[in-house]
């Protein structure tokens, strides 16, 4: 059974949806029908609006099964170093180009945390295809070396 082709694709992953327990760490997901809705005008679009836009919606190809992992890695990234990994004083349309061609940047002289850095870089490659967990969904990122340690 494939996941992949029972599940319907979600287009409105927010963190608006997503629950943390403080004391537990522990995450939840908030199913709902605004999580499969698709809202986004991909024409007009803010710098705010590029925070969790994907690689492949970008380029008019809309949300792939591994959309939600790119998110995921953003989500990271701020988590870690407090601002998105692709914000930028620039115009809206230059920050794009940066999603769609750059690799993802992170700040100088960080120790300990490589499993961290890695996990973020292969959670935010351009390649929805080559993405991490594309081949094995949520357990090929939770193999991950960061998730063993």
């Amino acid at each position: 059974l494939d996941v992949r082709l029972r599940v319907p694709p979600i287009f409105n992953f927010d963190p608006q949806f997503i629950i943390v327990d403080t004391k537990t760490g522990s995450t939840q997901l908030i199913v709902s029908k605004a999580l499969f809705e698709r809202k986004r005008n991909i024409q007009h679009l803010t710098k705010d609006d590029l925070s969790y836009i994907t690689p492949e919606e970008l380029y008019g190809h809309g949300r792939s099964v591994t959309s939600p992992f790119w998110v995921f890695g953003c989500m990271l990234y701020e988590a870690q170093f407090n601002r998105n990994p692709f914000s930028t004083v620039m115009q809206a349309k230059v920050t794009e180009e940066i999603i769609k061609k750059y690799p993802v940047h992170f700040p100088e002289e960080q120790k300990d945390i490589d499993d961290l850095i890695d996990l973020i870089t292969n959670l935010l490659i351009k390649d929805p295809l080559q993405r991490l967990g594309s081949d094995g969904m949520e357990q090929e990122i939770l193999s991950h070396a960061y998730f063993q340690s």
